[in-house]
């Protein structure tokens, strides 16, 4: 595994839970409307920090804006699917399942489509990582109330999340196939494109959701005024060195391999940020990071 790639992968991660965090409860008190604006904001700013990671040159081509429309589809889906599946079931079923489909189904379309090998040290990291979502599951659904609980009877609780983690593992295909394509160039310009497109599909989805949430012009230009918007600047430059990183690993890692190894990262940066966002870490949190761990170095002692 290219460990350097993944411990400075941790860096950006880190960084972007906790200024996620922040913009969370600043956009989404505007519903819909503020979590397009959020989208469009980050398509905007991350424009310059592709180009100037391109060199200031970018390689367009009608490969890369092929694979930049697909992959600004998977990632403008899972922002829609993003804000609605929470209104069908609880944060707990949702994150459960969405990543247990994700580890599940990263696995077998690697061996469908990619002929990727299954072996017993992946089997068993998947499987830590599957005990590390039903552990963090139990406990959120521990201090979860009787109405949250609910949501869950909603067919929507299951296939919203579901089609969701489809969409995300289509987009880590899509930087897959791209990486061994003849015909592309750099994964820079890629993202430079994939961003234009966020931008394009943003624009008019704003100026329904701002009409039908009332909202007017002067009101929207005053959302995007604020502090939030610095941020969003923030967690927008640290997003794209994370994105960068992330299509090295992808490049250089199966993509069987690379989903439960970055998932397992994700449980390991979130037990860093949870302290320095003032939440409290309790011992189911202690539990899955510590089977997130195992899951990084167990299967390599096992089976070398």
């Amino acid at each position: 595994m290219p460990y350097l790639l993944l411990l400075a992968y941790m860096i950006p991660r880190t960084t972007c839970i906790v200024t996620t965090k922040l913009n969370s409860s600043s956009f989404s008190a505007f519903g819909l409307t503020g979590s397009l604006l959020y989208t469009l904001e980050t398509s905007i700013f991350s424009l310059p920090v592709y180009w100037i990671a391109a060199g200031c040159t970018l390689a367009l081509n009608s490969t890369v804006w092929m694979y930049g429309a697909l992959y600004g589809i998977c990632s403008f889906a899972c922002l829609i699917l993003a804000v609605f599946m929470y209104n069908h079931g609880s944060v707990t079923l949702v994150n459960f399942v969405s990543s247990t489909v994700t580890l599940i189904a990263s696995s077998a379309f690697g061996a469908i489509l990619l002929g990727e090998e299954i072996t017993p040290a992946l089997i068993l990291r998947v499987s830590l990582m599957l005990i590390c979502v039903l552990t963090l599951f139990l406990g959120s659904d521990r201090s979860e109330g009787a109405a949250v609980r609910k949501k869950r009877f909603n067919p929507l609780s299951i296939l919203l999340p579901t089609i969701y983690a489809l969409f995300g593992l289509g987009a880590t295909f899509i930087i897959k196939y791209f990486t061994a394509d003849a015909a592309a160039t750099d994964t820079n310009s890629l993202f430079f494109v994939v961003n234009v497109f966020g931008a394009v599909y943003s624009i008019p989805m704003i100026l329904i959701s701002a009409k039908k949430d009332k909202l007017k012009a002067r009101e929207v230009v005053g959302i995007c005024t604020d502090k939030r918007t610095a941020y969003a600047a923030v967690n927008t430059l640290f997003g794209g060195v994370q994105a960068i990183i992330t299509a090295l690993l992808i490049a250089s890692m199966e993509v069987s391999l690379y989903t439960p190894v970055v998932t397992a990262l994700g449980f390991i940066c979130m037990a860093i940020a949870t302290p320095i966002v003032r939440e409290r870490l309790d011992r189911y949190n202690i539990a899955a990071t510590v089977i997130a761990i195992a899951s990084l170095f167990l299967p390599m002692l096992i089976f070398g």
